[in-house]
Order: C-alpha cells, then sequence, then structure tokens
C-alpha cells in the first residue's frame, strides 16, 4: 500500500510538469511569426513605422534596419551599445541613443549617419516627430536635448537636475515630455518647461503622448498611472495599480490608454474615466506595452518571455507567443496589422495580426495559469504523502 501511494504521489508530480509545460508551450507558441532574426545579443528596444513597413531594432550588438518583407536587414550599424531607437512615421529616419553618450540619426538608405552628437553620459531615451523633423533625447548627464533634424548641435537644451529616464514627442513636433524625478512638459520654441509635476516617490518610469500633444500619460515607480491634458499640470486622473508601471501607451487621440504594471495586471483605460475597462494578469512584469493609432489593438511584453495581443473591447487574449527569454520591447504599426517585439533571446520578432494561429486561432491557458495548476497538483502530491505518513503511524500504533 505505502509503494502504492508513493508511486501515485509521483505520478501526480510528474503529470503536474508534463501538464504546465504542455499549457505554456500550447498557449504562447500557438502564433506564427512572419519572421525572426538573431541579433547576436540582448535587444532592448524596437520601433516600427505607422505603416508597418519598416522597423528598427538596436540593442549591445548596434542598430538594425529592416523592410518587413525580409528578415534579412537592409543594414546594420554595430558601432553602438543602444538604448532605445526611434522612427519617422514613414521610415525614413531612424534616430538611436547609446550607452557611450552619442546620438546617431538616419535616413533609412545608409548605414552612415546623417549626424552624431555626444553628450556627457548614456543616452537612455529618444524621440521623433512623424516627419522626422524633430528629435529628443535624454540623457544620464541630467539634460534633455532638442534638435532640427538639419544639424548635429542641439536647438537648444534643458538641464533636468536628475538622470532622464523617459522623452516622448508630439505628432508635429510642437510639444513633448520627459521624466526625470517628475515630468516636464516642454513647447520646442522654449527651453523651458511649460510645466512639471512631481509625483510622490519622484521616478517616472515611462511617458506617452497623444499626436496633437493635446494628451499626456506616465507611469510611475509610486505604482500609479498619471494622466494629463497639456493645459494643467494637475492630473484629470490617477489610477493605482498593484504595484510599480514601468510603462505606458496612448493611441493617437488620446481617447484610449494601456499601462503595464510589475508583477501586476495591463490595464486598458479609456481618457475619460480613471476605472480600467478591463485588465490581465501577468505572472511577471510588463516591461513593455504599445498600443494602435486608432486605439483598437494593444500588444504587452514581459519578464515572463511572452507576447500578448488584444483587441482593446476587451480582456481575451487573441494570440500570444512565448520567446526564449523575457520581452524588452514591443512596437505595433497604426493600425495594428503589424506589430515587432525584441526578446531577451536575441531575436526581433516581426507578427501579422490576421495571421491564423497554429492552434486554430485558440488563446491557450495564460502561463500564470499553468504555474497555479502545478502549483495544485505539488500540493495534492505533498499531501498524499503526509496522510499515508499519518496513516502508516496510525497502523503502527494499532499494531503495537
Amino acid at each position: 500500500m505505502v509503494h502504492l501511494m508513493k508511486k501515485i504521489t509521483s505520478i501526480g508530480i510528474i503529470c503536474g510538469l508534463i501538464f504546465t509545460s504542455f499549457a505554456i508551450s500550447s498557449a504562447f507558441n500557438s502564433q506564427k511569426y512572419i519572421w525572426a532574426y538573431n541579433t547576436g545579443n540582448y535587444i532592448r528596444s524596437v520601433a516600427i513605422s505607422r505603416d508597418g513597413q519598416y522597423l528598427i531594432t538596436g540593442g549591445v550588438n548596434g542598430i538594425f534596419f529592416f523592410n518587413r518583407s525580409s528578415s534579412t536587414p537592409l543594414w546594420s550599424y554595430p558601432g553602438c551599445n543602444v538604448w532605445e531607437v526611434a522612427i519617422s512615421n514613414d521610415g525614413q529616419y531612424l534616430i538611436a541613443g547609446c550607452d557611450d553618450g552619442t546620438i546617431y540619426f538616419f535616413n533609412r538608405s545608409s548605414a552612415t549617419p546623417l549626424w552624431s552628437n555626444k553628450t556627457g553620459d548614456s543616452v537612455y531615451s529618444v524621440a521623433i516627430s512623424g516627419d522626422g523633423q524633430y528629435i529628443v533625447a535624454g540623457s544620464g548627464d541630467n539634460n534633455v536635448y532638442f534638435f532640427n533634424r538639419t544639424n548635429s548641435i542641439p536647438l537648444w537644451s534643458y538641464n533636468l537636475n536628475s538622470l532622464v529616464r523617459s522623452v516622448v514627442i508630439s505628432n508635429d513636433g510642437q510639444y513633448f515630455a520627459t521624466g526625470t524625478q517628475k515630468i516636464c512638459l516642454f513647447q520646442n520654441n522654449q527651453s523651458s518647461p511649460l510645466w512639471s509635476y512631481i509625483t510622490p516617490l519622484e521616478i517616472i518610469n515611462d511617458l506617452a503622448i497623444s499626436d496633437e500633444g493635446l494628451f499626456l500619460v506616465a507611469g510611475c515607480s509610486d505604482n500609479s498611472t498619471y494622466f494629463f491634458n497639456r493645459t494643467s499640470s494637475n492630473p484629470l486622473w490617477s489610477y493605482k495599480t498593484g504595484n510599480e508601471v514601468f510603462s505606458v501607451a496612448i493611441s493617437s487621440n488620446g481617447q484610449y490608454i494601456a499601462a503595464g504594471s510589475s508583477y501586476d495586471n495591463l490595464y486598458c483605460f479609456s481618457k475619460n474615466n480613471s476605472t480600467p475597462l478591463w485588465f490581465y494578469p501577468m505572472g511577471g512584469w510588463y516591461k513593455s506595452v504599445a498600443i494602435s493609432g486608432d486605439g483598437q489593438y494593444i500588444i504587452a511584453g514581459g519578464s515572463d518571455y511572452n507576447v500578448y495581443f488584444f483587441n482593446r473591447t476587451n480582456s481575451t487574449l487573441i494570440w500570444g507567443y512565448q520567446s526564449g527569454y523575457s520581452i524588452s520591447s514591443v512596437a505595433i504599426s497604426g493600425d495594428g496589422q503589424y506589430s515587432a517585439a525584441g526578446s531577451g533571446d536575441y531575436h526581433i520578432y516581426l507578427f501579422e495580426k490576421d495571421l491564423k494561429p497554429t492552434n486554430g486561432g485558440k488563446p491557450g491557458i495564460p502561463a500564470y495559469e499553468a504555474f497555479l495548476t502545478c502549483a495544485v497538483v505539488l500540493v495534492i502530491g505533498v499531501l498524499t504523502k503526509v496522510f499515508k505518513k499519518r496513516n502508516l503511524m496510525k497502523t503502527l500504533l494499532l499494531n503495537s
């Protein structure tokens, strides 16, 4: 009897592990990618043109530029360790911020930069206007730099007295914002902020801005998402999540917002209300989120190695994909038809919204549910062992 119980326990544990592996695999390898490319080292940032025709990725091994029609790069630039990349709407102009403090500006036709500018520390964040006319860069030297694309000398710079973690710019380049220990909003014709806002814990992880620069959203280490109209430094609303907010995104007209939190949820909001339209849990943290220009589709990537794709109307997962390591960055085209993800497994993945998933369209079981299933089975196995020992002791006492 004891031998039988031992077998049952072992079988239960093994079955649980097998089921978990199968569940995770079936859930997140369900979506086909159009192509994938191995850059040879860690990817930190991906960006895609508004029409989805061109992609750029940056990481430890430099910059790689693609046409979506092929996984072979049009060109690469290996001379920098990249923190962030950005691309103009038509993919004509590209910008990269690097660990050695250099900002590189490219025309898509050549791997030779049109110009470069060396700042005093690592350039952690870059952004470019829709037409590629204006560029903003945030540096670890505490400065934000504002450029016209025609010249490597900044039109102006401004010292924010803290490392610049995030920068964003409106589609027309008239407004941009910075995230440091506070949020600052600028107009491009003056080098001092229109306003600033200090959050309780004073760390801004990410920013997003609507096309006209009318609405701004911030994700912060105080576990909150803040939503602003550019006319005031007082938030229209804020929402307290269960943990630190690492990434935010906003639709072109500012109507819809996505926010990803650490060991918590992906949230979808309407600009009119701080109550989420829906949320979707994850076992790790959402490192990057993006929303299509029309606000119809949301893509997210996280520390659990997975890419998640949603229709904005509800929290039902359309499809998921599991890569070989954590997802560092995601991007999506204006209509949501094409999306990209950069992974710690060194690959950039290109996806198409309407590409049929390999499991017939079913999103599968999310990873956190699979792990919970495994945990339940393991608990049952442990309890079985406990009861087995108790029954054995009882038998010995009765026979003594």
